[in-house]
């Protein structure tokens, strides 16, 4: 049997599909996964508040602490170090953050101790300079046995920067897509009518969502522009807004400089699937001009298209699953005008339909699912061995 352990620096909630998936493999590999239940930066974890007991009891789990010198800093987690000294594990995954310097003393001691090294990681990009660049080749090429990648764009740019491509391994990414299929097929037609008529829009025009971090790099306030210039051109749109952060107030005072009141609703942040599906439910389209990410996969596995920028090493991985004018459509990076057009153009030719939601659908079935992203893993682990 060989051991692998999984080091997260917390337990995000929207990994709890995959963590369930490793915990039940079969064969000659058994997972446990490290973490923290604390939350960082407005990331949900998971606990008892926010997972189901038997989720929970599904998870092969050991708790450590984590301490930060600052929130992109973490100094030192618990129980790590130890358990490379009783040599339980034959493989570590870490997350590959090269300012964590827990990460570089933990992965240096696996090498001395003959254990190997995978991170999971945005790998290198290429977009870091000088010392930075030289700390993110030092650990990923010299340090790491092998790397779990998010999306082929990451290994393409890896590859060119004269990386190893045997060593790195495109897993994407997941949601809960088991979970998401349930509240799909059992759709709850009261919940949904109650929060219609909470929404309480006056009209039945196109609904486009928002569903992410309300922070400065997500762009929103670009939504909230594109629904008035439309609006000025004879367009009606109207917008929910799932989410919270910093920049939730200057989006709320932009709407109402804008008189835009009775076309947008700010809901909070939701994580029950159960109400996240009703929304995505009435959305025709999610809208995501900063980057995508997770967001776009909950999106799709809901049936509902994506909009968002076109270039690829300003995105987030997740935007390799957008077949532009198929599933989704791209608009170009930094060009207001364009995301504009593309809204209107979509609002106009790509009506809500079945066989739309069918195809989004397929399209997260096929590679963005726990299963696929654990097997994925499981065959990493194996060429590195």
């Amino acid at each position: 049997m060989i051991k692998i352990a999984i080091v997260c620096k917390i337990m995000p909630i929207y990994r709890v599909g995959l963590f369930k998936k490793l915990s039940k493999s079969t064969g000659n590999f058994r997972f446990n996964i490290f973490g923290d239940i604390k939350s960082q930066k407005g990331i949900q974890t998971i606990s008892q508040a926010t997972v189901s007991e038997s989720d929970l009891n599904q998870i092969n789990w050991t708790r450590t602490k984590n301490y930060f010198y600052k929130p992109d800093l973490l100094l030192w987690q618990t129980g790590i170090s130890r358990s490379i000294f009783k040599g339980e594990y034959k493989v570590y995954v870490f997350e590959g953050a090269i300012s964590h310097i827990g990460v570089w003393f933990q992965s240096i001691l696996c090498k001395i101790f003959r254990r190997k090294v995978i991170f999971w990681s945005h790998g290198d990009r290429g977009l870091d300079k000088g010392f930075k660049a030289f700390l993110r080749l030092v650990l990923f090429r010299f340090i790491g046995d092998g790397m779990f990648l998010y999306g082929k764009t990451q290994k393409d740019v890896m590859v060119k920067k004269g990386y190893d491509p045997n060593k790195l391994f495109v897993i994407n990414n997941s949601l809960d897509f088991e979970k998401q299929q349930l509240e799909y097929e059992n759709f709850d037609v009261e919940l949904f009518n109650e929060i219609t008529n909470k929404l309480s829009f006056l009209n039945k025009a196109f609904t486009i969502l928002f569903m992410g971090r309300l922070v400065e790099n997500k762009k929103v306030h670009e939504i909230v522009k594109a629904v008035g210039k439309l609006r000025n051109s004879g367009i009606l749109i109207n917008c929910i807004i799932i989410g919270e952060g910093p920049e939730k107030l200057k989006l709320q005072d932009l709407v109402s400089n804008l008189n835009l009141g009775e076309q947008f609703r700010f809901v909070g942040g939701i994580y029950d699937e159960k109400y996240v599906h009703q929304y995505f439910k009435i959305a025709d389209l999610l809208v995501s001009p900063g980057n995508v990410g997770l967001n776009c996969i909950h999106s799709m596995a809901y049936g509902v298209p994506v909009l968002t920028h076109d270039n690829f090493i300003f995105q987030n991985p997740e935007v390799e699953v957008i077949n532009d004018g198929v599933n989704g459509i791209l608009y170009a990076y930094n060009n207001f005008s364009d995301l504009v057009n593309k809204l209107e153009y979509w609002i106009k030719n790509r009506k809500k339909s079945r066989e739309l939601s069918q195809i989004c659908i397929s399209s997260i079935k096929e590679n963005y699912t726990p299963t696929y992203q654990a097997n994925a893993m499981i065959e990493g682990v194996k060429k590195i061995l």
